[in-house]
This record gives C-alpha cells, sequence and structure tokens, in this order.
C-alpha cells in the first residue's frame, strides 16, 4: 500500500565525509528501490526472502566527519537499521555502498517521527530538531553525547 514511515538515525561512519558530500550521495535520492534479504537479526522468525521496499527521500544532517543525521521516508516494513549498515550485504543498494564503502556505515540510534497518512508531506520538520551540531544540549536531552571518538 502507501504506507511510509519516517525516521531519524544516527550514522556513524567508517570515511570521512562533508555536508556536500552527503548531500550529492544522498540527500539527493528519491524513491530508491531496495532489495532487502530477509535480514539475520529476524531471520529465526521470518521467512528467508527478498522483500523489494523504497526509500523515497532522505536528508542529512552533518555532525562532524564521521557522524551524522540521517533522517529518511521508507516504505512500511523496511528495515532501516539493516539499510543503513548493509546486513553483511544483504541490504542492497544500503548507506554505505551510497557513500561508495560499503559496510562502512553502522547506526547507533533509530527513532521513528511519523507515520506518514497517503499523500502526507514528509520532512516538514526541521533537521535542526534532530540533532544541531553546534547545540550539545538537544544531543544530551536525547540521550547522546556527540564527540569525534564515538557516542557515549
Amino acid at each position: 500500500g502507501d504506507k511510509r514511515k519516517e525516521y531519524a538515525a544516527l550514522v556513524r561512519c567508517r570515511a570521512a565525509v562533508t555536508p556536500e558530500f552527503l548531500r550529492e550521495r544522498l540527500d539527493a535520492v528519491k524513491e530508491l528501490a531496495v532489495c532487502q534479504t530477509t535480514p539475520v537479526r529476524v531471520l529465526h522468525r521470518r521467512s528467508l526472502m527478498d522483500r523489494p521496499k523504497v526509500i523515497h527521500g532522505m536528508r542529512t544532517r552533518w555532525v562532524n566527519a564521521h557522524w551524522f543525521v540521517l533522517r529518511l521516508v521508507t516504505s512500511a516494513g523496511a528495515y532501516v537499521k539493516e539499510f543503513v549498515h548493509g546486513d553483511l550485504g544483504r541490504t542492497q543498494p544500503n548507506v554505505g555502498a551510497l557513500l561508495g564503502d560499503e559496510g562502512g556505515a553502522d547506526i547507533l540510534q533509530l527513532d521513528v517521527l511519523n507515520v506518514l497518512a497517503p499523500g502526507e508531506e514528509c520532512f516538514h520538520g526541521p533537521m535542526d530538531a534532530l540533532v544541531p551540531a553546534d547545540e550539545p544540549a538537544a544531543a544530551a536531552e536525547r540521550g547522546w553525547r556527540l564527540t569525534d571518538a564515538g557516542v557515549w
């Protein structure tokens, strides 16, 4: 059906990235067809099959060279964690692959922001509401402490 969900994910990437690079590689992507083989983490309760899903759109907020917030809208049932980290290549394409570094992205936190009604616009909240790079207090409120070394 037309069910879509909007998420915010905190992503760490192995290779250094710039805001411009994220915009080119992720924000520019629209209606991306993704093939997700049943994820390793749910294999014990889901049958093994290829599940076609759609990433309708993405927005990024650069935090530092190795961290960014990814806001994305997906078709219902998409495995978002696996779309980010690739699940050992079982989700194609994935964020690491889109950034040119297969297996080089990992997800530290995932929040569901919205379940969108048919035809409802997405991304209407400001990106700054998520994790402003210049406002650690906002990240701390969410329980995130961002440093170059990691999230604590």
